[in-house]
C-alpha cells in the first residue's frame, strides 16, 4: 500500500507573524516581543521588536526560519527559501514572509546595569569629541541618533557596545 504525504499547511503573512511571536515567547519566555506585519510597499515583511532580553543574533537564528523568501541584491529579486517550521503546537508549516527585520531596544535599567558592571558611564548624550564604533560603522555626535537611516536604539554607551550582551537575566 502506498503512503501519501501531504504538504505542510501554507501560512499567510499575518499567521506567520502570529506564530513567530508565539515561538519567540516560548523560546525566550522572560522577554516581550512584538511581531507585526508591514503594510504598503513593505507588505510581506514582518517587523520584530523587543527590549533587552536575547541578542539580535539569538533572535535572528530563530526568525530566519520563518522567512519564505530572501532578497538578493545580486539580481535585485527575491528567492524562495523552501523553509518549513515546526510550531510550538508540533505542527509543521510553511511560513510566508518576504523578510523579517529585528530591532532590539536597550532599557535604561540595562544601561544602568552595564554601567555598574563595567564601570563605563552610560549616557544618552554623547560629548562633542565622542567617537563610537560598532558593527564596522563609525559615528560622530553630529550623526546621533541616526546611522544610515536606522535609529540607534541606545545600544552604544560611551565606549560600550551591548549588541552581543544577552540581557535576559
Amino acid at each position: 500500500m502506498a503512503t501519501t504525504t501531504t504538504a505542510p499547511r501554507q501560512l499567510t503573512t499575518k499567521d506567520t507573524a502570529a506564530e513567530l511571536r508565539k515561538t519567540l515567547r516560548a523560546t525566550f519566555p522572560r522577554t516581550k516581543f512584538s511581531a507585526r506585519m508591514s503594510t504598503g510597499t513593505g507588505y510581506g515583511w514582518i517587523n520584530v521588536t523587543w527590549t533587552d532580553g536575547p541578542t539580535t543574533k539569538q533572535v535572528r537564528a530563530l526568525t530566519d526560519r520563518f522567512q519564505s523568501e530572501r532578497f538578493s541584491g545580486m539580481d535585485d529579486s527575491y528567492h524562495a527559501t523552501r523553509n518549513t517550521v515546526t510550531l510550538v503546537t508540533g505542527e509543521t508549516v510553511t511560513p510566508n514572509s518576504c523578510g523579517i527585520n529585528g530591532s532590539r531596544h536597550i532599557s535604561p535599567e540595562a544601561r544602568g546595569w552595564a554601567a555598574r558592571t563595567t564601570g563605563v558611564a552610560a549616557t544618552d548624550t554623547l560629548g562633542p569629541d565622542t567617537r563610537v564604533t560598532g558593527h564596522g560603522h563609525s559615528i560622530h555626535t553630529g550623526d546621533y541618533p541616526r546611522l544610515g537611516g536606522d535609529t540607534i536604539h541606545h545600544m552604544w554607551l560611551a565606549g560600550l557596545d551591548l549588541t552581543d550582551v544577552d540581557l535576559t537575566a
